[in-house]
């Protein structure tokens, strides 16, 4: 799932610079509004149930049938109702007919990634992770490659957007397949009061999906609205590198989670070191991905996406500090809720939400990209505080302050060093600066000799 992971983060990041410099920073901007637009709606057909009929499988595997046929109703008739209810609203808010159209085509593709969720879970269940994991290298492969084929033969935006559902079908397709033939053949047997079940059982799940999706998509919607499409692709490209400096985060923390869980049962003592481990890595990795970020950020917009989105860096100078607040409240949140604490992250993500929607109608008129970013910024602040309070005040944890500053000041070092090398070589000055970085965490000992010990391990297996 790993290797799974990685390849679908590559291919997305590489697909994502393609499509943005081919389409330019406005029709970018109507493509990122597409997407958008359609996640908002889209989300109250995959509401948590997933993980949800994983754990319940898991310790009774005769439940499949029963969960597989009303998850598969739940989500065939919820999702079908929330691209009606797309498709009515596009038309009923006035937009241009291309926006129209794209959201008809995203709509359809969210419908099939929804269809398709409605069985693969079952794939993990029965830990048959190598389906699962051919599938989303399956679909990254596939866009990538359709993507490639589009922008080759300059085929306009709407082929594009059908390169997306074509992956989908495809992918949906093969998954079902491979779910008939090698797992089971499932029986339909409705139970409405099964499906009420459901879904109380999976409020917090649920709530937890629906307040992400609309933090992640609303800021976008809203400024294509007030500020035009130009202005939208330039943000688009800005949250979309801010997204891939925070792959680390997405990467570990699905590993390390079933781990914490383990410990918080059988040792404290092991839950709390590897919690303690896993805060400090994160925080010299984030802050050193954000700081150099900051510095180097227009000549890291100009790399990868062109001039035309010169004005993605004023953003992505604020984004890449919030990028940084999800490494902290990432693991955070994981550990309270390996803890049995989801209720609580439930309502920490609520509170953020609403700080969230309440700043971007404020801020996004008058100051656009800027105002939106900073929204962003002032929620993983007060999400991250609050985090860090309760898991000091529940699991009774909190970072050694020395070793904090330690690394603080490894990375405050680094900044005069890293301005001086701005006209230099991009790539070149990079590696100096994490050459620098890294040398700094070992010489204040901000790496402990136990981590000194595992890197030299690591180098020598290597060899």
């Amino acid at each position: 799932m790993l290797v799974a992971n990685i390849v679908t983060c590559a291919c997305s990041s590489i697909f994502v610079i393609i499509c943005a410099r081919y389409l330019g920073n406005v029709r970018y901007g109507v493509f990122g509004f597409a997407i958008s637009f359609t996640s908002l709606l889209a989300i109250f057909g995959n509401l948590g149930w997933n993980t949800f009929a994983i754990r319940e499988t898991a310790k009774d595997p005769e439940k499949t049938n029963r969960l597989l046929a009303n998850i598969i109703f739940l989500r065939v008739g919820i999702g079908s109702l929330a691209f009606l209810i797309t498709c009515v609203l596009v038309n009923l808010l006035n937009y241009p007919h291309q926006k129209i159209i794209l959201v008809y085509i995203f709509g359809a593709n969210m419908f099939l990634v929804t269809l398709g969720l409605s069985f693969r879970w079952v794939f993990e269940a029965y830990e048959k992770f190598e389906y699962e994991s051919f599938l989303r290298i399956l679909s990254a492969v596939l866009l990538l490659g359709l993507g490639i084929f589009v922008v080759v033969n300059g085929m306009g935006l709407v082929a594009l957007a059908l390169s997306n559902l074509c992956a989908s079908a495809i992918v949906c397709g093969i998954g079902y397949f491979a779910f008939l033939r090698k797992l089971l053949r499932p029986r339909i047997r409705l139970d409405f009061g099964f499906c009420k079940h459901l879904i109380r059982e999976t409020i917090p799940f649920s709530l937890n999906f629906i307040f992400f999706s609309i933090y992640l998509n609303l800021d976008v919607v809203l400024l294509s609205s007030i500020r035009g499409n130009a202005e939208t692709g330039w943000y688009s490209a800005a949250s979309k590198l801010a997204i891939m400096a925070k792959t680390a985060t997405n990467l570990y923390i699905p590993v390390v989670f079933p781990v914490l869980s383990k410990f918080f049962v059988s040792s404290l003592a092991k839950f709390r070191k590897l919690l303690d481990r896993s805060f400090v890595y994160l925080l010299m990795i984030g802050l050193g991905i954000a700081t150099l970020t900051t510095v180097y950020a227009d000549q890291i917009v100009l790399l990868i996406f062109g001039s035309s989105f010169a004005q993605s860096a004023s953003p992505l100078r604020i984004l890449i500090w919030a990028a940084f607040l999800v490494f902290l409240n990432g693991i955070s949140g994981g550990a309270l809720v390996s803890a049995g604490h989801q209720k609580l992250c439930t309502k920490i993500t609520g509170i953020g939400l609403a700080i969230n929607v309440c700043l971007n109608l404020l801020l996004i008129p008058n100051l656009g990209k800027i105002g939106a970013s900073l929204s962003i910024l002032a929620t993983e602040l007060v999400v991250t505080v609050l985090v860090l309070y309760w898991q000091y005040k529940i699991l009774e944890y909190r970072p050694s302050s020395k070793l904090v500053l330690k690394i603080l000041a490894s990375a405050l070092t680094v900044v005069p060093f890293a301005w001086w090398l701005r006209q230099t070589n991009l790539l070149l000055g990079l590696a100096l600066c994490i050459i620098v970085y890294g040398m700094l965490l070992l010489s204040t000992g901000a790496i402990s000799k136990e981590d000194k010990l595992k890197i030299r391990e690591m180098v020598v297996r290597t060899a």
